[in-house]
């Protein structure tokens, strides 16, 4: 049973005994989850502590490195010199997520997990720490998941799991590095509401992808090549098989007319006069339009290379 199904399950046995929640919550981290949530984090990092060393007349400061990685990736990606005012590291850690708003807040767990699993002074596993924040999630009716490397919504983990993370290990391979960052970027886009961003990335990575393939193949294509003229290059040089006969015919269709047109007709151009908004389940149906056809045309590379 995936998550999904488990979470499905769990909420509507709770629904029959009437003390289930009607919709899992995307706005809001409620205070409590993210106390537990802080707690966590002091099982994994450790305190901070100002010892004193016998024989020695002054008190002196041992820094707690996790703490300390933790407030400088935040400051970093944030341009800030410091999270808060407070006595050390952990205290303006801790302070700053209880205050952020959401979206800040899911960045910051991100950011603990990546420091727990570079870290060699963690006290506990980091997969128990993630179990443990997930089910906290899932208790407050929360509705995200930390999969992987980072916080996704469970309404999409079905997705990430299938298409999504197929996905991004076929980036992983070498020579495909701007593609995945483009397609990473176009998720943190998504996570961050800017959607009309994430559209154009999903676009841009999908065409990368292609470009990439190309250069694997060591066959010159033009820098500035649409998604129309790569799909036509990926078919003409055997990538996608004339093989596959009528269900070409179709499934070029789709390539074209899907991802590029969304994102032609919706963020590619000028908005005019009045500014153009674009849904959030738009911006994941090309979010997962580009992760399918991105795993379809290198898969097929892998086959036929």
């Amino acid at each position: 049973m995936g998550v999904v199904d488990l979470l499905f399950h769990e909420r509507e046995l709770r629904r029959l005994k009437g003390d289930a929640p009607d919709v899992l919550k995307y706005d809001d981290l409620p205070q409590p989850l993210r106390v537990q949530i802080i707690r966590n984090w002091r099982a994994a990092f450790g305190q901070w502590t100002d010892d004193y060393e016998p024989g020695d007349s002054v008190f002196f400061n041992t820094p707690n490195p996790n703490w300390m990685a933790v407030e400088h990736v935040m400051c970093d990606a944030l341009g800030l010199f410091k999270l808060g005012d407070g006595q050390n590291a952990q205290s303006n850690v801790e302070d700053f997520f209880l205050k952020a708003d959401v979206t800040i807040a899911l960045s910051l767990v991100e950011v603990a997990f990546r420091i727990m699993s570079e870290s060699h002074s963690v006290r506990r596993p980091r997969q128990e720490s993630i179990d443990e924040v997930n089910e906290r999630f899932r208790r407050h009716a929360v509705g995200y998941e930390f999969v992987d490397t980072q916080v996704i919504r469970v309404d999409a983990a079905f997705v990430h799991a299938e298409i999504t993370k197929p996905a991004l290990v076929l980036l992983a391979q070498p020579g495909f590095q701007g593609a995945e960052a483009e397609f990473r970027q176009a998720h943190l886009h998504y996570l961050e509401g800017r959607y009309k961003e994430a559209m154009n990335d999903a676009l841009k990575a999908f065409e990368s992808a292609m470009k990439c393939v190309a250069a694997a193949r060591k066959i010159p294509v033009d820098g500035k090549a649409t998604a129309k003229t790569l799909i036509d290059f990926m078919i003409s040089n055997g990538v996608l098989p004339d093989s596959m006969g009528s269900h070409l015919a179709g499934l070029r269709s789709a390539l074209e007319s899907g991802l590029p047109t969304q994102r032609n007709q919706k963020s590619g151009h000028g908005q005019g006069a009045q500014v153009l908004e674009i849904p959030r389940h738009v911006a994941a149906h090309a979010l997962h339009l580009a992760a399918a056809n991105i795993v379809l045309v290198l898969e097929s590379h892998l086959a036929t290379k």
